[in-house]
């Protein structure tokens, strides 16, 4: 509650007092407030209940020790006194506010304690081990190998028995390994369901997996194995080393220190044992790992003779592979997630970050219910620094960031090394659970395969929306977990506690207000009570048991706050595009550096085509036909150069070209330097694969020659068009040192071989000396409408626009810039440069102004880079070509 909003609320108290007293005798009012004020001592203070004030205020009376009941006290004593009586009014008023503010405050004192008080009764609970507890198991003769169950790129896993390790629910149906070994061989005997591997089948043989690291350089020490994996070593439990004598090794991690121990938790693998062993040859290792055996087994060889084993649950399968033959409801999707993000929010509480988060590394059983409980494992790659700070220094390139590069976190794949940079990876497995939630709910996951996003330069708008069956409320969570700002995402915790509130607790939210928490207190009070009953049942040991157990054993009033003010905000829907369909999105410049990157047009992607594409940036870096000062051939180049500087919406016209329009940069055309007319030929022909399909080019030159074979193109498909040009010079000279092809001449080819609807050709900003008196005589008798430079001076030029807007119609009209429109003072990079030209500002009205027109192909030529060291007039260009793009037919304005 506002300051502001106390004070008014203390306010209308004070006037329904001041009206109370004006109903009634002045006599009874003051003996009331004589004989029943607050009374305050010298030593303690004393507070006498008022009788008049609604019960709702009492907690004033209530606070001696507080500003509000000093103020209140002070205002009651002066009431009847002297003092203006707006005096005595406000400063009644500013006590019942300050009261009020000082009554949230206890509320939430109220509300934290209740969290408290929760929270350490569910954290005195224990989580069971799955196994029976059991004191050997410290040596791989202790246990019976059987078939591999899972290869990666460090280790194989095979399943196993022993018979001092049993399930707790089987703990009556003991066996030895004489009789194991009397057991049906490979998947004799195995019961199947679907894909997955039954516990009547071989998960009721061998309850056990046993994974052997691959020890490549490690060497064959005990020490020197322990010191190489102790990543691996994260999940192990309080024994698991016993009889390495852990205590007496001197472990040095990846990051030079002993690694952290998670402590257990229902979504955390548990390593039972882990100890080092001569490799063995094990089932299917020539044909699956021939190459990591130690020489003794295979002479070709590369492993060393010892390496090190982990003991943990056998599992039925992987996320993934659940995932290939089943698609989860609704209710068991949300509760796959919330498990993710328990776990996440876990490993990060024991400071603790994953790095290689992924539905391989996650594990799956079922329930008594039937309800998927999920288990992250595989902590090869994880980040467990002693500080607990998640903060990893990322001054050099070699340093390792994780795992899985698809699932990087945006601010970790975006990381550039140096000197103090520091990658935090508090928020980046929570990332990668909003990713592998689009597997849950049955969609492939958006950052896989080769069309797939790219996680150093998506935008969030480019995520596909999950299925209509998603609640709201989880497609709320997994759309802030995939944020690419960490800042403004939520955290793991944070993220569960939407999801549980959402699932469990909707009828609290109801009129709740996040500010106030009472309501939401009281609940949480009813859903402990109901949690310890359901722990003390056989059901207790549900996937949704443990998951309330983990909630409000996490309760924390600041992060239930902040899940609350999520799922009350109101957020505008975002108009997504079809289904589908994916466009491309420049990189934005808060995650990858402008300076990084091949230069393409915008720092969009390359491709060679135009296959696919609604609109196309393409090169011709040509300056054959140039007459005076050359270098408009690297004019392609250095526009590229600098587009780096261009975002991906036009804050002006509110365009929003890439959520409407896939586009991209298909390079240059491969132009002849030594031979115009073949160049035409090449730009002619280039043009026509383009324009078949139907993506419309956008053109950066060059010289301005290009327009002449562009033109013959479009005109092909589209037939005459109309011309909208930009520049200093008509370029409709007929015979320029005896050549007819250069450019100063195209518009006058374009006119004999019919390619411009002359009624619709407008030239802007015509200037400079002539050969004759009237230089633009033979463009006024095609029909041309002809605006020299003169007209346009000081003046917007948005009415004439509108003139224009009409003169084209509903035709397809072609756009032709050079750069030399404008004054040189703007962009003096350019080959034939006239004073007294157009502003930046008016090029962008002319070009804003075509909105609304059949534009079929845009062009910008004659940018010489060598003549302007500064880059601005390449700037200029690129910014005139990417408004350019947003005025064509199909791009989408946020109006």
């Amino acid at each position: 509650m506002s300051v502001k909003h106390a004070i008014n609320r203390g306010v209308e108290l004070g006037r329904s007092v001041i009206q109370l007293g004006l109903l009634k005798p002045a006599g009874r009012l003051a003996a009331k407030f004589r004989g029943e004020r607050l009374r305050v001592g010298q030593l303690a203070r004393t507070v006498q209940p008022q009788t008049f004030l609604p019960v709702r205020y009492r907690y004033f009376r209530m606070s001696l020790g507080g500003l509000a009941a000093q103020l209140q006290s002070g205002g009651f004593r002066r009431f009847g006194g002297s003092g203006s009586p707006r005096n005595r009014v406000v400063f009644l008023a500013f006590g019942f506010g300050v009261g009020l503010i000082e009554q949230q405050l206890e509320d939430d004192r109220r509300s934290a304690a209740t969290c408290q008080e929760i929270q350490a009764v569910f954290t005195k609970k224990k989580y069971p081990s799955p196994l029976k507890s059991f004191a050997s198991g410290y040596k791989l003769e202790d246990y019976l190998i059987g078939k591999q169950i899972g290869k990666g790129s460090n280790a194989a896993v095979y399943e196993a028995a022993a018979p001092f390790a049993v399930p707790r629910d089987r703990e009556s149906d003991q066996c030895s390994l004489v009789k194991l070994k009397d057991q049906p061989s490979e998947d004799e005997g195995e019961v199947v369901t679907g894909s997955l591997r039954s516990p009547s089948g071989s998960l009721g043989i061998y309850p056990l997996a046993v994974k052997m690291m691959w020890n490549f350089g490690a060497g064959s020490s005990s020490e020197a194995i322990l010191r190489s994996m102790s990543q691996e070593l994260v999940p192990a439990g309080p024994l698991a080393m016993k009889q390495e004598k852990e205590e007496q090794i001197a472990l040095n991690g990846y990051f030079g220190e002993v690694p952290k121990r998670v402590s257990a938790h229902p979504n955390v693998i548990r390593v039972f044992r882990a100890f080092t062993a001569d490799v063995p040859l094990l089932p299917g290792a020539y044909e699956e790992y021939p190459d990591v055996l130690p020489a003794r087994l295979n002479p070709e060889g590369l492993g060393n003779n010892r390496t090190l084993f982990l003991v943990m649950k056998n599992y039925p399968c992987t996320l993934r592979q659940y995932l290939e033959v089943n698609v989860p409801s609704r209710r068991e999707g949300s509760l796959m997630v919330m498990q993710l993000l328990e776990g996440v929010d876990h490993l990060y509480r024991q400071g603790i970050a994953h790095r290689d988060l992924k539905s391989d590394n996650v594990l799956l059983e079922f329930d008594s219910e039937g309800c998927p409980r999920l288990v992250i494992t595989d902590f090869g790659c994880c980040l467990a620094q002693s500080d607990s700070s998640l903060q990893l220094p990322f001054n050099t390139m070699w340093v390792n960031r994780g795992g899985n590069s698809c699932l990087m976190a945006p601010e970790v794949v975006t990381a550039v090394p140096g000197q103090g940079v520091v990658i935090d990876y508090s928020k980046a497995d929570a990332w990668a659970v909003g990713a592998i939630s689009y597997e849950i709910f049955g969609q492939a996951n958006p950052f896989y395969g080769a069309g797939g996003l790219d996680s150093r330069s998506f935008q969030e708008i480019q995520l596909p929306a999950l299925p209509a069956s998603v609640s709201a409320d989880m497609q709320l969570v997994v759309k802030l977990l995939l944020r690419r700002n960490p800042n403004t995402r939520p955290s793991a915790r944070v993220a569960a506690n939407m999801l549980h509130l959402s699932l469990w607790g909707r009828r609290a939210l109801a009129n709740q207000d996040s500010a106030g928490m009472k309501k939401l207190a009281d609940w949480l009070l009813c859903q402990s009570a109901v949690v310890l009953l359901r722990g003390c049942s056989p059901s207790g040991s549900s996937v949704e048991a443990d998951l309330q157990r983990c909630f409000l054993s996490n309760l924390d009033l600041e992060d239930l706050r902040l899940a609350v003010s999520f799922l009350m905000r109101k957020l505008a829907p975002i108009k997504r595009r079809p289904q589908g369909k994916r466009y491309n999105v420049p990189p934005s410049a808060e995650f990858v550096a402008r300076v990084s990157g091949i230069a393409t047009m915008g720092k969009l992607p390359y491709q060679e085509t135009a296959d696919g594409l609604d609109a196309a940036f393409v090169g011709v870096p040509i300056d054959t036909g140039t007459s005076n000062r050359p270098g408009t051939r690297f004019g392609p180049r250095q526009i590229r150069a600098e587009s780096a500087m261009l975002r991906a919406y036009n804050s002006g016209t509110r365009a929003a070209p890439y959520e409407s329009l896939m586009v991209a940069d298909i390079g240059d055309v491969n132009v002849n330097v030594y031979d115009l007319k073949d160049t035409c030929r090449r730009i002619r022909e280039a043009y026509r694969t383009i324009l078949a399909t139907g993506c419309i080019p956008l053109t950066m030159g060059g010289d301005h020659t290009i327009a002449y074979p562009i033109l013959q193109a479009v005109a092909e498909k589209h037939g005459p068009v109309g011309l909208i040009h930009v520049d200093a010079h008509a370029d409709t000279s007929d015979v320029v040192l005896g050549e007819k092809i250069g450019h100063g001449t195209p518009f006058r080819r374009c006119v004999e071989e019919g390619l411009l609807d002359c009624k619709r050709v407008v030239q802007i900003g015509l200037r400079g000396t002539g050969y004759s008196p009237d230089a633009y005589e033979w463009s006024r008798a095609q029909g041309f409408r002809v605006v020299q430079v003169e007209e346009c001076w000081f003046k917007s030029l948005a009415p004439l626009m509108a003139v224009v807007r009409t003169q084209m119609g509903t035709g397809p009209v072609y756009l032709s810039f050079d750069i030399d429109a404008l004054d040189p003072a703007f962009a003096p990079g350019t080959g034939t440069p006239e004073i007294a030209g157009l502003t930046p500002i008016q090029g962008l009205e002319i070009i804003r102004g075509c909105r609304g027109l059949n534009l079929v192909g845009c062009d910008l030529v004659e940018v010489s880079p060598p003549y302007d060291t500064t880059g601005n007039t390449a700037l200029t260009a690129a910014n005139l070509l990417f408004e350019m793009m947003c005025v064509l037919p199909k791009t989408k304005y946020y109006d």
